[in-house]
């Protein structure tokens, strides 16, 4: 502030100064939603995730979540009272000319302290959700659980 400056022309100032970054924060909030990455099918999942992850990994997961018409759910193994195993068929398409071959994945899931865990180890390699465990999620009806959830299942070596 200048010596001359008098309070009256400090606070004058100071207004325009905080309207202008109000109307710049609400230029950028407008421009995020633009180009936010948008949903693609009526999924509550594909909504949830791109609620909890950033662009760059929503686009990750919708890729996941347009993936899942090629699992198809196998069979379940109930390993303990809490603990099942599902077993889940992924068909995957390989080659030129495109053609499909299935590989089987085991997802278990702990109902009670609800963690998944797959034998393709997307969420360990690249902290996305895969398709199986989605799969298996939405077979089982529970609420798909946060980012930081799945984070601190991974962490604790499950």
């Amino acid at each position: 502030m200048i010596a001359k400056t008098t309070l009256r022309n400090f606070v004058q100032k100071y207004t325009r100064a905080l309207d202008h970054r109000a109307n710049a924060e609400k230029v950028a909030t407008a421009n995020d939603d633009r180009r936010k990455a948008r949903v693609k099918s009526t999924s509550i999942v594909e909504k949830h995730f791109q609620k909890v992850y950033t662009d760059a990994k929503f686009r990750e997961v919708q890729h996941e979540c347009f993936s899942l018409m090629y699992c198809l759910p196998k069979g379940e193994t109930q390993l303990t009272e809490h603990v099942t195993e599902y077993t889940i068929e992924d068909r995957i398409q390989v080659g030129d000319p495109v053609h499909h071959v299935s590989k089987e994945l085991k997802v278990v899931f702990d109902r009670e302290k609800g963690e998944l865990r797959c034998t393709c180890r997307l969420f360990e390699h690249r902290g996305i959700l895969c398709r199986h465990c989605i799969r298996v999620k939405e077979m089982t009806k529970h609420a798909i659980g946060t980012r930081k959830a799945c984070v601190a299942t991974v962490e604790e070596g499950h």
